[in-house]
């Protein structure tokens, strides 16, 4: 999905659609985030300058409906315990 494409649904179907096919015959799905999917005027000084990219408030959506989902009863979440370093990364 693009940026448009997210922000023409409404960031609420496109992170649905996200965790849709994240779990798609997954076991375990890890979340990464790139800064670079902001709009630059944002994130002036990232390698890849996104215009037109998405604003803060929408990312800030989209990671709390996917971390809301996570902690859903019967969701299906996961950890790396063996991949963290720190004991407040292991909470």
């Amino acid at each position: 999905m693009t940026v448009t494409d997210c922000v023409e649904m409404g960031i609420e179907e496109a992170a649905q659609r996200a965790l849709d096919v994240a779990w798609d015959g997954a076991d375990a799905v890890w979340l990464s985030f790139d800064v670079d999917c902001l709009d630059a005027a944002f994130v002036p000084g990232t390698g890849w300058p996104e215009p037109g990219g998405f604003l803060p408030r929408e990312v800030l959506k989209f990671i709390q409906i996917i971390a809301d989902a996570a902690r859903s009863p019967g969701s299906r979440s996961s950890s790396a315990p063996r991949r963290t370093t720190t004991p407040r990364s292991r909470r």
